[in-house]
């Protein structure tokens, strides 16, 4: 209740397709407010000592916005809203691992999904279209659907005839040099809304591997966060303040919920070491949102995914596509 809240985002996306299934227009524009709880800003206690700043605070950054495709015309910017009061919000604001990038990854990932879908193109095979000239990242993103055994098909796939339909998702991001792709294998009950990660496979390229064990576990620890991130995690508050007070009101991914995860390290000796901390969990909310879509068509367009946004989203589905 008293911890600082991850700012909240709004992404708007736009794209053109030419006539060769490429996109060569890329607009994504990522409105955030920044974390008043940064350095250089008072802290709790010193509010309560009347200490005030001048400072906006620090913004959410660009990362995750599709900005390591081949695209000719390519804009991905992050706008700061500004607070407009006086005083700070009561809403203290601050990093949330891998800050902004997970948000920003989910909606370009899903907005990429769902030009593929559109064309009905094969979600991986697109990504790589618009990646010819990035052989880094076609390995790593290769690496992880070959791992996870990815057959080559659009989405969504076809109708379940029972309440309980299987997809698969696939995200792709870049972060401060490390590359990091992931498919998620998903089960939604169309009747409750529960979504169910089953499997999580993550290839991983963060350059010269130093201690693959320790990385394996950071990997496993970003898979677990995103998932109960995607599925769980929100904060809700009201006029009197936070309602999320507790474990029953803020509910975390438990033991019997964490899905297997696979991992591909792949080492690039040659190379410096450039992270592997918090990367992985950037695609996790991005993959589990793709094949969700996979699973029943339709698209997510919020996290995180209770069975409440399933149920509504499933419901607004047009006659003739009505869920089980």
């Amino acid at each position: 209740m008293w911890s600082p809240k991850g700012p909240q985002q709004r992404m708007t996306a736009r794209a053109a397709v030419n006539d060769e299934g490429k996109i060569f227009a890329w607009d994504y524009l990522d409105r955030g407010f920044p974390w008043s709880e940064a350095q250089g800003t008072p802290q709790l206690a010193e509010r309560q000592i009347g200490a005030k700043t001048d400072l906006l605070g620090n913004p959410n950054g660009v990362g995750g916005g599709g900005e390591y495709y081949e695209i000719e015309h390519h804009r991905v910017a992050g706008a700061v809203i500004a607070w407009p009061q006086d005083d700070p919000s009561p809403l203290r604001t601050c990093a949330l691992r891998s800050p902004g990038e997970p948000a920003r990854n989910f909606g370009s990932e899903c907005f990429l999904d769902e030009i593929a879908a559109d064309l009905k193109v094969d979600p991986v095979q697109f990504r790589l279209r618009h990646l010819s000239n990035s052989k880094r990242i076609s390995e790593t993103l290769v690496a992880a659907a070959q791992k996870a055994g990815w057959r080559e098909r659009p989405s969504p796939a076809s109708p379940s005839d029972g309440a309980k339909a299987s997809g698969r998702g696939v995200a792709l991001s870049v972060r401060n040099g490390t590359i990091i792709a992931a498919v998620a294998e998903v089960e939604v009950d169309q009747i409750t809304g529960k979504v169910v990660v089953k499997k999580v496979t993550v290839a991983h390229d963060c350059g010269l591997i130093v201690n693959p064990d320790g990385l394996r576990f950071q990997i496993d620890g970003n898979v677990m966060q995103g998932v109960s991130r995607a599925l769980l995690e929100e904060v809700k508050f009201d006029a009197s303040g936070v309602q999320s007070q507790n474990w029953a009101t803020y509910p975390v991914l438990r033991f019997r919920e964490v899905p297997e995860v696979e991992t591909v390290l792949i080492n690039r000796p040659e190379l410096p070491p450039t992270g592997g901390a918090e990367p992985a969990i950037i695609v996790i909310p991005a993959a589990i949102g793709n094949a969700v879509f996979d699973a029943v068509g339709v698209r997510l367009r919020q996290v995180p995914f209770t069975p409440e946004r399933v149920l509504a989203a499933l419901n607004s589905k047009p006659s003739g596509t009505a869920r089980a």
